[in-house]
Parts: C-alpha cells; structure tokens; sequence
C-alpha cells in the first residue's frame, strides 16, 4: 500500500501577511490560499503515538500527514472542512523532504 492510498481528505495552506490598515495605522493579518486542494490525512492524535519531548507537540491535537512542502509554523495555517488549525510542530518523515507530519490544533 502506497503512501498516497492513505491520504483521504484534502486541505488548504494559507500564509499569514501583515498589512497597515489606511484609517487606523493598525497593522491587520489577512490570510490567503498558497495551497488548495491538497491531499491528507488528519487522525486525532489520541489514537496514535506521538512525540511528548516538546511542549509545542503536546499542544497539538491531531496529527496531518501530507507530500512535503515548504510550510512554516509562524506564517502558515491550515483549513480541512471549513476549520481553521494552528502549526505547533512538523516532522520531515525519514528527513528526505518527501513526506511531513503535521501537528496542529483547531483555532478556538
């Protein structure tokens, strides 16, 4: 069984900009798309193993696995059905830049 066979969702990836708001000076985030359609597999990290070394992964609350891209926790969130989920870990699996496990968390 392939590694792709397992992927039976997809999500997006939007990039966080910081832009000066005209009237007030406030600077205000807005997030857009960079990835869509992405094939995944979100599982709830409660049903599988994972690492407890970090604080930030002890965060998390479900595990994402996806092909690699170059995504970065500070600027890059993640959207499956409609539901917003922070970063708080990536794990390069077998560090070939192929495949990623993704902690995250839904936004509340």
């Amino acid at each position: 069984m392939s590694f792709e066979s397992l992927l039976n969702t997809t999500c997006d990836i939007q990039e966080k900009t910081e832009t000066q708001d005209a009237q007030t000076g406030e600077m205000v985030a807005r997030w857009a798309n960079v990835f869509t359609d992405l094939d995944c597999r979100i599982v709830d990290k409660n049903f599988v193993d994972s690492k407890t070394s970090s604080s930030l992964y002890q965060k998390s609350t479900h595990m994402l696995y996806m092909e690699y891209k170059d995504i970065m926790p500070t600027t890059h969130r993640f959207v499956i059905d409609s539901e917003n989920y922070k970063i708080y870990g990536i794990s390069d699996m077998g560090s070939s830049a192929k495949y990623l496990c993704i902690y995250l968390a839904k936004y509340e």
